[in-house]
C-alpha cells in the first residue's frame, strides 16, 4: 500500500508598512495606515483597527497577522515647533479711539490678521494692529517650521454719551440779605462727578458740591460745571444754564393815620383814614378801637360814632416783598 503524501504551500507572508516617519504640527493630527489584507491589527495605543489617528510626538508601532504569520512595523511622529501667540484680554474702548493688539516678536515669522467678524481673512501683517473697530480679530503666526501658532481677541467700542447738567432754584427774586440755594441735576455725570459754582464768571470758594448756597446781590448770574468721571463721555465738562438773580433792597413799612375830627358832639360819626408807607400794591388793614378788632373794618378808611375816650388804632400789613 502506497504512501499519501499532503504538498506543504509556504504563502509570501504580506508585510506591513506604515511610512516613513512623520511630523505635524501641534493642534493637527497624523492618520496611521497599515494597510488592507489583514486579518488582524494590533497597535502599541492598544486599537485593532487598520488605521488609527495620533495628535501627539511618539513612537507608533502595529503588528499585523495574515494566515497565522505576524509582520510589525513602527514609525517616529514629530511634533514640530510653533510661535506661542497670546493677544492678552479683550479690550474695551471709546468711540474715536483705537486699540493696538501685539502678537510679541518673533525671528523669521510671518503674520496675518483676520477680522471674523467683518468676515476679512487678511487685515493687516504686522506684528502690531492697530484698529479702532469693534469686532473679533485672530493672528496667524507661521514659524521657520511653517506651523501657525494663532489665538483670537475681541474688541468691543462703546458710544459716546453727552454730559449734561441743569440747575434750579426755588426762587430769582429774593430780599437783600437772603439766602438762596441751588440744585444740580447732572447726566452721565459718573459715579463721583467734579462741581464747580460759578458767580458771575468767578469760581465759588464752596461750589464744589450737587448744591450751592449763597447770599447773592443784584444782577449776580450764576452756573454749575459738571466734569464726569464717567467713560465714553463727550462734553466734558458740561456747563449748565445760567440763572440771575434779582434783588430787592429791603424798605420799611410805615402808617399814619388822620381823622375827620377829634373832638365832635355825641353822636357825631367820625371817619378814619390811614395812609401806609411801602404798604404794596394791596396792604390790609385792620381797625381796632380800645384794642378791640372791629369787624369788617378792613379798609383804609374807617367811619364810626365815637364815645368820649375811644382810642382808634390800625395795623397795616404790607403787601410788598422786601419790608420790614
Amino acid at each position: 500500500m502506497g504512501s499519501l503524501c499532503k504538498p506543504i504551500v509556504v504563502m509570501d507572508p504580506q508585510v506591513v508598512n506604515l511610512g516613513n516617519d512623520r511630523s505635524i504640527c501641534p493642534g493637527t493630527s497624523a492618520v496611521l495606515d497599515a494597510g488592507a489584507g489583514f486579518s488582524g491589527y494590533q497597535w502599541s495605543t492598544g486599537a485593532t483597527t487598520q488605521s488609527i489617528t495620533v495628535l501627539t510626538a511618539g513612537t507608533y508601532s502595529v503588528t499585523a497577522t495574515r494566515w497565522g504569520c505576524e509582520t510589525t512595523d513602527n514609525v517616529n511622529v514629530t511634533v514640530l515647533p510653533a510661535p506661542v501667540v497670546a493677544l492678552g484680554p479683550d479690550a474695551t474702548i471709546c468711540a474715536g479711539q483705537s486699540h493696538t493688539f501685539d502678537a510679541g516678536a518673533c525671528n523669521g515669522c510671518t503674520y496675518q490678521w483676520g477680522n471674523l467678524t467683518a468676515g476679512l481673512p487678511n487685515v493687516g501683517t504686522g506684528q502690531t494692529y492697530t484698529t479702532g473697530t469693534s469686532g473679533i480679530y485672530m493672528v496667524t503666526v507661521s514659524g521657520a517650521a511653517s506651523c501657525p501658532g494663532r489665538d483670537t481677541v475681541q474688541l468691543v467700542v462703546n458710544p459716546l454719551s453727552a454730559v449734561s447738567v441743569t440747575i434750579a432754584t426755588p426762587q430769582t427774586t429774593v430780599c437783600s440779605g437772603d439766602a438762596v440755594t441751588f440744585t444740580s441735576n447732572a447726566n452721565t455725570a459718573g459715579s463721583a462727578p467734579a462741581y464747580q459754582w460759578k458767580v458771575n464768571g468767578s469760581n465759588a470758594s464752596n461750589g464744589n458740591n450737587a448744591s450751592f448756597s449763597y447770599i447773592p446781590v443784584d444782577g449776580d448770574c450764576v452756573v454749575c460745571e459738571v466734569t464726569s468721571n464717567a467713560a465714553c463721555v463727550a462734553v466734558n465738562p458740561a456747563i449748565s444754564n445760567q440763572i440771575c438773580m434779582t434783588v430787592q433792597t429791603v424798605v420799611g413799612v410805615g402808617l399814619s393815620v388822620v381823622a375827620t375830627a377829634v373832638n365832635v358832639c355825641e353822636g357825631v360819626p367820625v371817619t378814619f383814614v390811614a395812609t401806609p408807607v411801602n404798604g404794596g400794591t394791596s396792604p390790609t388793614y385792620q381797625w381796632k378801637v380800645n384794642g378791640i378788632s372791629v369787624i369788617n373794618a378792613t379798609n383804609a378808611v374807617f367811619s364810626y360814632m365815637p364815645v368820649s375816650g375811644d382810642q382808634v388804632t390800625c395795623t397795616m400789613t404790607s403787601s410788598a416783598s422786601c419790608v420790614t
